[in-house]
């Protein structure tokens, strides 16, 4: 198995981690505490909108270095631009959360995140 084999499976992984958050039952919501976050109400007020932003620039930056390193290893191809992939995954990953308060289904979003990935080049 290749290294860029083993990445893309990695950022899969992640994604099978949000469709198995939504899959369990003892989760009280199918809305993550961050997406939820992410209302209108929240981020309308400056004092809260800051947490907000600080959570998501640190997930975003997590993934940035990530893909940073990968790209710069050879994991990932040379052209790759980390920041916007990790702004494009970090967007998906909330709309998903977002999509599964209206219809949840667990093989129709794996599709669709197989499709969002490869289209990355993930």
């Amino acid at each position: 198995m290749t290294s860029r084999v083993r990445f893309s499976l990695g950022i899969r992984a992640l994604f099978g981690s949000v469709l198995d958050c939504l899959d369990n039952p003892e989760i009280p919501s199918r809305l993550c505490m961050f997406a939820a976050m992410a209302s209108e109400e929240m981020l309308s007020d400056p004092d809260l909108r800051k947490p907000v932003e600080d959570r998501m620039e640190s997930y975003q930056v997590q993934l940035i270095e990530r893909l940073s390193q990968d790209r710069d290893a050879g994991l990932l191809p040379a052209e790759l631009d980390p920041r916007t992939i990790a702004s494009v995954i970090a967007t998906y990953q909330q709309g998903i959360w977002r999509m599964a308060l209206i219809e949840y289904d667990r093989t129709r979003f794996y599709r669709q995140v197989d499709v969002f990935l490869t289209a990355l080049g993930l």
